[in-house]
């Protein structure tokens, strides 16, 4: 699974490079909370995470996990109650 956060300039310039840099780590345990201890959590670039899923029971439980990640992600709280909407 291929996950990337959008906006990287707009957040960076907006709101810094430190809330960026926290928006990254926060993301990053979020994700680390959903996968199991057999997946392997990766960055790729500064916007973008990779996850190596072990095993997967069928087509529809990747949908079930990227729409678990999806629901996570929107629902962070940052400073000032910004959310990734």
């Amino acid at each position: 699974l291929l996950i990337t956060i959008d906006d990287e300039k707009y957040i960076t310039n907006t709101f810094g490079l430190s809330f960026y840099k926290n928006t990254i780590k926060k993301v990053s345990n979020e994700l680390k909370k959903i996968i199991s201890k057999n997946d392997i959590l990766g960055i790729l670039k500064t916007n973008t995470f990779v996850i190596f899923k072990n095993t997967y029971a069928s087509q529809n439980s990747i949908s079930e996990t990227a729409n678990l990640i999806l629901d996570t992600i929107k629902n962070i709280k940052f400073n000032g109650g910004y959310t990734l909407n």
